[in-house]
């Protein structure tokens, strides 16, 4: 029978496949994103209170949004200050089920200001790709409570 040779840690390093930092966020917690694993969490366990996001969370957020550029524009006065409001889809991004559609707020110089989202599993929106859809039916079924995701200003 032959021996097995005493496994070399250098070799194991070269031969695993290396996480992206957003997969990794993802399996950890979230990091400075915002984990699915949370927000099914809350959904579950949660009393329907509002979850908030930390400002690493938003910054992260806005890098996404960023990419995606805006669409679906309303202007709505908050406070007496006028913000452009979009409707969202993170689809195809690290944000789909976390948040999947939401609201972003720019000020008038076109900086990402605040968010808000309703965590419902809503399988009425029709504007998801076939297995998105899928997902939110089978989340429907999950028990829980519906709450609000938010940061910074929003209506």
């Amino acid at each position: 029978m032959k021996k097995l040779k005493k496994l070399n840690l250098d070799f194991l390093a070269e031969e695993a496949t290396a996480l992206t930092e957003n997969q990794e966020n993802m399996i950890v917690g979230g990091g400075s994103g915002i984990s699915p694993f949370d927000t099914l969490w809350h959904y579950m366990t949660g009393s329907g209170s509002t979850y908030t996001l930390t400002g690493s969370q938003f910054s992260r957020l806005s890098e996404t949004i960023g990419s995606i550029g805006n669409n679906n524009v309303t202007w709505v006065e908050i406070n007496g200050t006028m913000y452009a409001k979009c409707n969202m889809s993170l689809y195809g991004t690290d944000y789909e089920n976390s948040l999947g559609t939401c609201s972003v707020y720019f000020d008038q110089c076109g900086n990402m200001v605040g968010m808000k989202d309703f965590y419902d599993f809503n399988t009425s929106d029709i504007n998801r790709e076939w297995w998105d859809q899928m997902k939110t039916k089978i989340g429907s079924h999950i028990p829980g409570s519906e709450y609000h995701i938010g940061y910074g200003i929003h209506d």
